[in-house]
């Protein structure tokens, strides 16, 4: 099942009056890139479309790699006690990833062993969340068999190696040992690497999410809840009848 949203009539008409005006300016002002620049700044339209994984099978092997361990974090002493190994070239800080334990996400981590040999180091994380949507400012609780993937990383030296799914990987066993049914997450249409990198790791996109803004404020959220809940239900797994036992057999 795939959930599309349709632009809102009032919308448009909001979107064509500012047009309009910026198109005015632009023929006063005599400068090309104004009808643009004010259009920009006057009206927005937000997309990102909903990618679910089914975790009710297990990933396919990856092949041995002896250099590179992944592992869960889930605590702050845990945390506290792998920090030290994260370097400052990742987007999220050390601080950063502390708070995000802290509120109640899991970090994966991938490490190897330092290039000169002094220790080991971080070379890539994943951030997770169990029971929760989150999308374009919005945030909603969802069932404790749904996962949310906020964001991962690897290092530029390290990409190309299959750390990433080595991340994901071992996210998705750790969640699949607690009951996780379906991961879920959002992506940029025009995010082409990650659209390819999550098809390789058995994600499929279910539907979109979009907003509106008109002069900076959000003015309308064009994918209703009812939309994004129907969209992650449709993707879990059929309910398994629990076998016949002989009583039930007699009843019927």
């Amino acid at each position: 099942m795939r959930t599309t949203v349709q632009s809102w009539p009032v919308l448009d008409t909001v979107k064509g009056h500012l047009a309009q005006r910026a198109r005015a300016l632009a023929a006063l002002g005599g400068a090309r890139g104004l009808w643009q620049a004010l259009t920009i700044s006057l009206y927005s339209r937000q997309l990102q479309w909903i990618t679910v994984k089914r975790l009710d099978a297990p990933d396919p092997a990856l092949p041995p790699d002896p250099e590179t361990e992944c592992f869960v974090v889930d605590s702050l002493p845990a945390f506290d006690a792998v920090a030290p190994e994260i370097p400052p070239a990742f987007r999220d800080s050390v601080k950063a990833l502390e708070a995000r334990v802290a509120r109640g996400c899991v970090v994966c981590l991938a490490r190897r062993p330092h290039k000169d040999g002094g220790g080991q180091v971080v070379v890539g994380y994943e951030i997770a969340e169990r029971g929760i949507f989150s999308a374009l400012g919005r945030r909603k609780a969802l069932g404790g068999d749904v996962v949310f993937s906020h964001y991962a990383e690897v290092l530029p030296t390290y990409r190309g190696q299959r750390i990433h799914r080595r991340l994901f990987a071992a996210r998705d066993e750790y969640f699949r040992q607690r009951g996780g049914k379906i991961l879920c997450g959002v992506v940029a249409p025009h995010n082409r690497a990650s659209l390819h990198a999550l098809a390789r790791a058995g994600h499929q996109v279910v539907g979109t999410v979009a907003r509106v803004s008109v002069l900076r404020v959000v003015v309308v959220w064009q994918t209703p809840w009812e939309r994004i809940t129907r969209a992650l239900q449709s993707s879990l797994p059929a309910p398994v009848a629990p076998p016949a036992t002989a009583a039930s057999r007699a009843a019927a």
